[in-house]
C-alpha cells in the first residue's frame, strides 16, 4: 500500500466508463474487521468537516490538526471550505479538479500514514446537479428541471457526467440523488427533488443513480430517507404526518427502485420526523423498512449533525451521549455525520465499554463501511479518477447540459401563438432574474446557499446576454424591480422602454436558497414583482413572463395579464441560451410540469393524485363540487407543434398480469416537435381505502416530424394496478381488487366520465368548456383519450 500519493494528469480524448468489480468486497471487509481494535472501528464510523483543519478564512491546511484527526482513525470527511461563499483571502469561489485532487491527496496521505491497516478515508460532497463544488465542472439544471424533461436517457447521462466530474476531482462519493417526494411547494428543498409524482420520481431516481455509479469509482447516496419532502407546514426539518399506506406507495418508491434496479451503494437519513419520531431514531424506518423490506445492504449515513439534533432540535434525548446511544441502537445507521468535532468517537467507545451498545452492532456498520471502500477500489486507488481530470467540464458535457435545459423549459401559456417571436422585433428584457445567473442556478451551486450574482459564472449567458447575442436582434435590458419586489433605480426607464418595445420578456422569481434559510411565510411571488408585471402589460407591449424559481410561487392573477408564460425553474448556466432559443423559435419547447402549479393558497398542499374527497366547491355555485383549480396541472406543457391522439387500444389482463395499451400520436403542426405521452390509471372503486383520482403509471417521450405519426405501446404489469398493504416490517405485499375497473387516461388534462368510458368526451360539458377555453386562448389542443380494463 502506498503511503504517499502523487497527482498525475493524463489527457484523454474520450473516456470509457468501467464497471465496478464488487465480488470480493464483503470477504475482504470481513477479514479486515477481525484485525481491528474498537477504537479503529469507531473511527471508521465517524465523518467530520474538512474545515476543522482547512480554514476557509485563510485557505491554509493545518497539517497538525489533519494529523490529529487521521491519528484518531476518522474514516470519512465532507464539505468544501467554499460552502459558505467566496474566500476572503482572494475572492475565489472554489477549487478546480486539479486543486481538489491535491487536497484529497493531502488527506489520504495523512490517513494512510496514520492507519495501522492502511484503511483509506472516503470523502463525500454535495455534487447534486453536476460537479457543483468543482470549479469548471459542467452544471446542469436542478433535479426539478431534469424531471421536467421526462427524458430518462438525458437524466442518466446527467448522472454520468456528475459521477465522472466528481471522480475527476478525486472524490468517490456524492450526496445525491435527492429521492424525496415533494408534496408541499412551500418546502425550500422543492427544487432539489424530481417533483410530486411517485412514479416519475422512481424512474428518475433509477436513471440518475445508474449514471452516477456508471464509472465504478463513485457511489451515489439516496437522500433523504424518508418522508422529508412532506413537511406538515412546508418548513424545512419539520415533522411529517404520513400513514403507512402513503409511506409505502408514495414516499418509499423512489428509494426502493433505486436500491433494487440501480444498486445504489449508499443512502442518507433525513432531518425530519415521521409522526413525531425522528427518522434518526426510527427502527421502523431504517431497520424494518430500509434494511428488511427493501433489502438495502449499502452504507447508511446520517445527515449533518442529525445525531446530536436528537437533543438540540428533536428533544427526545437530554445529552449527546444519549443521542448516540439512541441512534446507534435504534437505527441501522453506519456512518455518523458529526461534522464539528471528534467527540463522537469518545462517546461511542464509552457506550460500548459500558455495555450499552454491543460489539456486534459496531461490527455490522463497520463491515458495510469497509465493503463500500473496497467496492469503490479505494484500497488500491485512494484518490480515484486521475484519468478523468481533463474531461471535467468538457464541451460534450456542456452540450448535454444545454440539451437538458432546452427540454426542461415548460411553455404553459401562449395566447394566440404569440411565441416564438421574430428576431428583428424590438425587445425589452427586464426583471430581477433577467441578468442574474446566481438566481438561475439556485442553492447547492458553488456554495451551500448558491450565489445572488454572476461572480462564479463567467463565460455563461444570462437570459439578457443570450437574447442580445443573436444576429439581428434589437434587445435592451433594464432591471425594473428587485428580487424582493422593491423598485430598482431604473424602474421608470424600464416602463418607458416597454412602451416602445414590441415584446417585453420579464424574468421574475426568487433569490437562491436551500434548507432553513429558504423557509417562507407566504408562497406568493413578491407583491412588487406582480405589480411590475401588470404595469408592463398595461403599456401595450406583448409580455412574456419567465419564471425562474425553485418552487411554484403563487401568481395571484399576474399570469392573466401576460401573453405567454415559460416556467424555467432553475436551469442554471445553460438556461439563458435555452430560454433565448425557445423565445426566438430556434428550439421547440417540450418540457412538462413535474408538479401541480397551485393557483390559490387554500389549495396548498394538494398533489394531482389526491383522494376523491379532497375536492373544492365551485366559486359560482356552492352546491357544485369540482376539482380544485390549479394555475397549471401536473404534466401540462405546450410546444410550437400540435399533437393529436387517436386509436386508443386497451387490452385485457393477460396471463401473468400484463395489460397492453397503445395509442397513435400525430404531429398536426408545421414543424418537428417532441411530445411526452402520459398514461394514468384511475381505479373507480377500491374497498381498502379511497383510491387516488388518478396516478401516472407510464410515459414515453417521442420526436415526430411535422405530419408524422407514431403508435406508442405500453405494457403495464400488475404493479401498475396494485398497491402495497401498509405492513412495514413484513415484506412488500401488493394486492389488487379483483373485478375492479381501471380507467386508462392518456394525456395530462384527461378526465373520464364516471358512468362511461368515452374516448372523445364530446358530450361532457366540462370537456366542452375546456375546448372553448383552449380555442379562446389559442392553446394547442390535446385530444384526451380514455379506456378501461377489468382486473
Amino acid at each position: 500500500m502506498l503511503k504517499a500519493l502523487e497527482i498525475v494528469l493524463i489527457a484523454m480524448a474520450s473516456v470509457t466508463l468501467a464497471q465496478p468489480t464488487t465480488t470480493d468486497a464483503p470477504s475482504k471487509a470481513s477479514e479486515m474487521l477481525t484485525n481491528m481494535t474498537l477504537e479503529e472501528k469507531i473511527g471508521q464510523m465517524t465523518q467530520i468537516n474538512l474545515e476543522l483543519f482547512y480554514d476557509r478564512e485563510t485557505l491554509a491546511l493545518d497539517e497538525e490538526k489533519l494529523a490529529y484527526y487521521a491519528g484518531r482513525g476518522v474514516g470519512s470527511y465532507l464539505q468544501s471550505p467554499y460552502a459558505g461563499g467566496q474566500s476572503p483571502v482572494d475572492n475565489s469561489t472554489g477549487w478546480n479538479a486539479t486543486q481538489w485532487r491535491g487536497v484529497m491527496n493531502q488527506i489520504q496521505t495523512a490517513t494512510l500514514n496514520a492507519s495501522r491497516l492502511d484503511i483509506p478515508m472516503i470523502f463525500g460532497i454535495d455534487n447534486v446537479h453536476g460537479g457543483t463544488y468543482v470549479q469548471g465542472s459542467t452544471l446542469f439544471g436542478q433535479q426539478i428541471c431534469a424531471s421536467a424533461t421526462f427524458n430518462l436517457d438525458l437524466v442518466e447521462k446527467m448522472g454520468e457526467v456528475t459521477g465522472k466530474d466528481t471522480a475527476g476531482a478525486g472524490m468517490p462519493w456524492t450526496f445525491g440523488p435527492i429521492s424525496d417526494i415533494a408534496t408541499d411547494p412551500r418546502w425550500p428543498r422543492f427544487y432539489e427533488t424530481f417533483g410530486e409524482d411517485p412514479f416519475l420520481n422512481k424512474q428518475m431516481a433509477v436513471a440518475i443513480t445508474k449514471g452516477i455509479q456508471a464509472n465504478g469509482d463513485v457511489a451515489a447516496c439516496l437522500k433523504h430517507f424518508l418522508g422529508y419532502g412532506a413537511a406538515d407546514n412546508g418548513k424545512d426539518y419539520a415533522n411529517a404526518n404520513i400513514n403507512d399506506y402513503e409511506l409505502l406507495n408514495y414516499h418509499a418508491e423512489p428509494f426502493r427502485a433505486a436500491v433494487r434496479d440501480a444498486q445504489a451503494k449508499s443512502a442518507m437519513i433525513g432531518f425530519n420526523s415521521i409522526n413525531g419520531v425522528p427518522v434518526t431514531a426510527s427502527h421502523k424506518m431504517t431497520v424494518d423498512l430500509l434494511r428488511g423490506d427493501m433489502g438495502f445492504d449499502g452504507m447508511l449515513v446520517t445527515d449533518y449533525n442529525e445525531v446530536y439534533n436528537l437533543k438540540d432540535r428533536h428533544r427526545i434525548s437530554s445529552s449527546n451521549e444519549q443521542s448516540v446511544e439512541i441512534a446507534t441502537n435504534q437505527t441501522s445507521m453506519d456512518l455518523n455525520m458529526v461534522p464539528n468535532s471528534d467527540d463522537f468517537i469518545d462517546i461511542l467507545i464509552q457506550l460500548v465499554n459500558d455495555g450499552k451498545i454491543s460489539q456486534e452492532r459496531i461490527d455490522e456498520s463497520v463491515e458495510r463501511i469497509l465493503e463500500l471502500k473496497f467496492d469503490l477500489g479505494l484500497f488500491d486507488t485512494p484518490v480515484p479518477g486521475e484519468d478523468l481530470v481533463d474531461t471535467v467540464g468538457q464541451q460534450a458535457d456542456q452540450d448535454l447540459a444545454l440539451e437538458l435545459a432546452r427540454e426542461s423549459i415548460v411553455l404553459v401559456k401562449n395566447n394566440n401563438s404569440m411565441l416564438p417571436i421574430p428576431k428583428e422585433a424590438t425587445v425589452l428584457v427586464t426583471g430581477p432574474s433577467a441578468d442574474n445567473m446566481g438566481y438561475m442556478c439556485g442553492g447547492w451551486t458553488t456554495s451551500w446557499q448558491g450565489y445572488q450574482n454572476n461572480i462564479p459564472y463567467a463565460g455563461f449567458d444570462t437570459i439578457l446576454s443570450a437574447m442580445q447575442g443573436g444576429n439581428g436582434t434589437v434587445v435592451q435590458g433594464h432591471t425594473g424591480v428587485n428580487i424582493d419586489g422593491s423598485k430598482a433605480d431604473d424602474y421608470d426607464a424600464s416602463i418607458e422602454a416597454a412602451k416602445s418595445s414590441d415584446y417585453t420578456v420579464v424574468v421574475a422569481g426568487e433569490h437562491s436558497y436551500t434548507e432553513k434559510p429558504g423557509d417562507i411565510n407566504d408562497l406568493s411571488l413578491a407583491a412588487g414583482q406582480q405589480e411590475y408585471i401588470k404595469a408592463l402589460a398595461a403599456t401595450g407591449t406583448k409580455v412574456i413572463l419567465v419564471l425562474v424559481e425553485g418552487r411554484p410561487r403563487l401568481l395571484d392573477g399576474a399570469a392573466d395579464n401576460v401573453d405567454a408564460v415559460l416556467v424555467a425553474m432553475l436551469p442554471c448556466t445553460s438556461g439563458g441560451v435555452a430560454i433565448s432559443e425557445i423565445i426566438y423559435g430556434d428550439v421547440n419547447p417540450s418540457g412538462k410540469l413535474p408538479f401541480s402549479y397551485p393557483k390559490y393558497s387554500g389549495n396548498v398542499p394538494l398533489v394531482y393524485y389526491h383522494l376523491p374527497s379532497e375536492i373544492c366547491t365551485s366559486e359560482t355555485n356552492i352546491y357544485e363540487i369540482v376539482e380544485c383549480e390549479m394555475e397549471w396541472k401536473f404534466g401540462h406543457g405546450m410546444g410550437y407543434s400540435t399533437f393529436e391522439y387517436s386509436d386508443l387500444v386497451v387490452g385485457d389482463v393477460e396471463d401473468g398480469g400484463n395489460v397492453s395499451v397503445s395509442v397513435t400520436v400525430t404531429n398536426t403542426g408545421d414543424r418537428a416537435g417532441k411530445e411526452t405521452v402520459l398514461l394514468f390509471l384511475s381505479q373507480e372503486y377500491r374497498q381498502y381505502a379511497e383510491p387516488e383520482v388518478k396516478m401516472l403509471k407510464a410515459f414515453e417521450k417521442i420526436d415526430l416530424d411535422a405530419g408524422a405519426n407514431q403508435t406508442v405501446e405500453f405494457v403495464l404489469d400488475s404493479s401498475a394496478y396494485s398497491y402495497y398493504v401498509p405492513q412495514i416490517g413484513e415484506g412488500y405485499n401488493s394486492v389488487s381488487d379483483a373485478g375492479a375497473t381501471m380507467k386508462v387516461l392518456i394525456g395530462a388534462d384527461t378526465e373520464c366520465d364516471n358512468d362511461s368510458v368515452n374516448p372523445n368526451q364530446t358530450n361532457d360539458s366540462a370537456f366542452q368548456e375546456r375546448r372553448r377555453r383552449r380555442r379562446q386562448e389559442d392553446e394547442p389542443e390535446v385530444n384526451p383519450m380514455c379506456g378501461a380494463f377489468e382486473i
